[in-house]
């Protein structure tokens, strides 16, 4: 009796079990989306705005490392209005992140509460009709 190849054997479970999970992500996702797309109006936009804000938060990660580059080759170069220019640059960086920071987090809480509303508005209205569709039996 001839043995499986057990890498083979390995590989076709986890690629199953992988296919499986993969099928149930998209599917997730599209309900997620869908759901998303059934909101109010006014509440896609904070969810835009707050990925926008946190886009722009993302990329000031990203100046952040060039401006040290920036001080640090100053330096070396012993260039001091550069490196001063450098040092402002991350000043002014450093507090649009901390502005950027507070508007990601009322943004955030703004969504929340709002998509909270949503979903207790929805669960009222679905218990109240089940109550009176029950009542009315």
């Amino acid at each position: 009796m001839e043995r499986p190849n057990s890498n083979s054997l390995h590989h076709k479970i986890v690629s199953e079990n992988n296919s499986g999970n993969i099928s149930h992500l998209k599917n997730e996702q599209a309900g997620t989306v869908r759901w998303l797309f059934s909101v109010p109006d006014r509440n896609k936009l904070f969810i835009i705005a707050l990925t926008l804000v946190q886009a722009a938060n993302g990329v000031s990660g990203v100046l952040y490392a060039l401006l040290m580059r920036n001080i640090v080759d100053a330096a070396t170069r012993q260039d001091s209005n550069g490196f001063w220019m450098g040092i402002t640059s991350i000043l002014l960086l450093v507090m649009i992140q901390l502005a950027l920071w507070a508007i990601i987090r009322w943004l955030n809480d703004l969504s929340e509460a709002a998509f909270e509303n949503i979903i207790k508005s929805r669960l009222t209205y679905t218990y109240l009709r089940e109550t009176v569709f029950a009542s009315s039996s």
